[in-house]
């Protein structure tokens, strides 16, 4: 019963890390043609209702945006976006950077910046061939759904480790008893015998 002792305890220690994970951050990648005003947009979900947002910042390879919150006392902000234009044709990396009383995160997510009149010309052709060979795509897995997956995941694997246990306990019972019970049998009947 001892491995099985070590194997719950680890499967509980993998199941309170999945659950009590840090504050999760997502941003959606961004495409856009030159010029164009864009919304660069990231999401936090907080897993502690303690921590207070004090600021963020969407950075390049220059700071683009940043706003501080030194007025309010604890700020629960959950959405964060800022305009962004692009003077360049180029797919670059932006970092979101938050920092709350809890700590610092950053995310990295892709902008993808296009010449419009060259995106125009090439997209009535390329259309069609998307149509024809483009397989069904599956939306992206969300944070949430990693974290409920995790949970279900060490539930179950929890629920068979059990299972598991009782089952070898109680075939060890079964095979143990008969022995016992014949010593038993053959110790009463020894007794009642009459002398000889």
């Amino acid at each position: 019963m001892g491995d099985v002792n070590v194997c719950l305890m680890l499967l509980l220690l993998w199941t309170l890390t999945a659950v009590c994970k840090d504050d999760d951050i997502t941003c959606e990648d961004v495409t856009g043609h030159l010029g164009e005003e864009l919304t660069l947009t990231c999401r936090i979900s907080y897993q502690s209702h303690t921590c207070c947002m004090m600021m963020y910042k969407f950075i390049n390879k220059d700071l683009i945006y940043r706003e501080e919150f030194r007025s309010d006392p604890c700020i629960h902000l959950t959405s964060f976006s800022c305009p962004y234009t692009a003077n360049e044709v180029t797919t670059t990396k932006i970092t979101f950077f938050s920092q709350t009383t809890c700590g610092a995160k950053t995310r990295e997510f892709t902008v993808n910046i296009t010449d419009a009149v060259k995106e125009e010309e090439t997209e009535i052709g390329s259309n069609r061939i998307e149509a024809e060979s483009a397989p069904e795509e599956k939306p992206p897995v969300q944070a949430g759904d990693r974290s409920t997956l995790a949970v279900i995941i060490s539930v179950l694997s929890c629920f068979i480790i059990i299972v598991l246990g009782f089952t070898l306990r109680k075939k060890r019972n079964t095979t143990n008893t008969p022995k016992f019970q014949r010593a038993e049998v053959c110790a009463c009947e020894h007794d009642k015998m009459p002398p000889v």
